[in-house]
């Protein structure tokens, strides 16, 4: 920046790393009700020279109480592309609001991920609301935080995510997510730790959702991910998918996962398929009617082709240990579990639940049965012990194709 180097706040300390405020970089909330394109770019394009600065000279960066709206970009604190699989490493730097009131965001006609952290390590993030405006329902939809492809050593606390347009777009819903971890296939990165914690989202179609083309990538990476989060008013407050594996799967590989996770008004609470290892603890609530929590904040159906409420899915899931706790309030069905479908499982995973110890204290009212089995060419669940309340199957079960091979404890 040469003789324009910004006066810088030597007065505070955050992670033993000096702080500049981001006003030193011109970049201001915005002021008033409308803002041209072109202001949003210069922004943008201040913050991310202010981002640059830091990772270089080892300064936290501090953004005021106050609306920033980048326009249709991502915020910048992401690899570039065209990088390959090099990950940009942010040196351990702070970028810090001023709690509630804080607030990133984006404004598009296409869809504009808030936070895309995309291929990046070494950066902690804190002290903001996030939120989005989309003003096309043609596109895509808008995420609040994506990780995107590569990471490591992140962290995330007091982070409030709202409002977050997503899109139906008939077999899924586009954006929309809270907190979001996607992986393109065969992606040569490194996928290490995440620590998240003081997470809240709200009229977000998810919560918390990690996704991969397949599950053979994920198991290949060093994933270590802790996770603490409150949502409300969601589509699925908590959700894990993999795709089919593309090559065998290492013997003992599994998900590094800890997750806290208070989930309240979900049309479905949970929801895991082809989750392999980690602990999970969840307490869930309801509060409104059913004819509320099944649309967004705009009053629109979240999901026409998926009409269902429960309050856990597993199709499948092995070697996890997970607690499942709460009132859900009038449901389909509570828990649904076995086989990913009608799917015959390549290579050498088996198209089953298996090796897991679940615990369901579970109130509430199933219009159909409390528990329901989902089974394909005889796989379904294998090797598991169940531990139920008895709130949680208020109606009569037998577990008789199941009971052999499990442990079925109701008390």
């Amino acid at each position: 920046m040469g003789n324009n180097l910004p006066k810088l706040n030597t007065e505070s300390d955050t992670s033993h790393n000096k702080i500049i405020n981001i006003e030193q970089f011109q970049v201001f909330p915005i002021k008033g009700s409308s803002e041209t394109d072109e202001v949003k770019y210069e922004r943008w394009l201040n913050i991310k020279k202010a981002f640059e600065y830091c990772i270089e000279n080892k300064y936290d960066l501090y953004f005021p109480k106050g609306t920033y709206d980048v326009g249709v970009r991502n915020f910048p604190f992401r690899q570039e592309e065209g990088k390959g699989n090099q990950m940009k490493d942010c040196k351990s730097i702070t970028i810090f609001g001023d709690g509630r009131g804080t607030i990133l965001k984006t404004a598009s006609v296409f869809g504009a991920d808030v936070l895309q952290l995309n291929m990046v390590k070494n950066l902690t993030i804190k002290n903001f609301d996030i939120t989005a405006k989309l003003s096309s329902t043609k596109k895509a939809g808008s995420n609040g935080i994506s990780i995107t492809n590569g990471f490591d050593n992140i962290v995330l606390d007091n982070i409030y995510i709202y409002n977050l347009p997503g899109i139906d777009k008939g077999n899924y819903i586009d954006g929309g997510k809270g907190l979001t971890l996607q992986f393109d296939p065969n992606i040569d990165s490194v996928k290490g730790s995440l620590l998240a914690t003081n997470i809240k989202v709200k009229n977000c179609a998810y919560g918390f959702r990690f996704d991969a083309v397949s599950v053979s990538d994920i198991l290949k990476g060093n994933i270590n991910i802790k996770l603490q989060m409150e949502a409300d008013r969601t589509f699925q407050g908590f959700s894990m998918s993999f795709g089919v594996p593309t090559e065998n799967v290492k013997p003992g590989s599994k998900l590094v996962m800890d997750v806290d996770a208070v989930l309240t008004n979900s049309q479905q609470y949970v929801s895991f398929s082809r989750v392999i290892g980690g602990n999970y603890r969840f307490t869930l609530d309801k509060t409104i009617d059913n004819k509320y929590i099944n649309k967004d904040q705009n009053n629109k159906v979240w999901y026409k082709a998926d009409p269902l409420f429960f309050a856990f899915l597993s199709n499948y899931s092995k070697d996890t240990n997970t607690t499942i706790r709460g009132n859900v309030g009038a449901v389909d069905t509570k828990i649904w579990m076995g086989a990913v479908g009608s799917v015959v499982e390549p290579l050498n995973l088996k198209n089953r639940t298996e090796n897991n110890i679940f615990n369901f204290d579970i109130a509430g009212i199933s219009s159909d049965e409390d528990f329901k089995l989902i089974e394909y060419q005889g796989n379904s669940i294998n090797n598991s012990k169940i531990n139920f309340t008895p709130r949680t199957l208020k109606k009569k079960l037998t577990f008789e194709k199941i009971k052999k091979n499990n442990s079925i404890i109701i008390k």
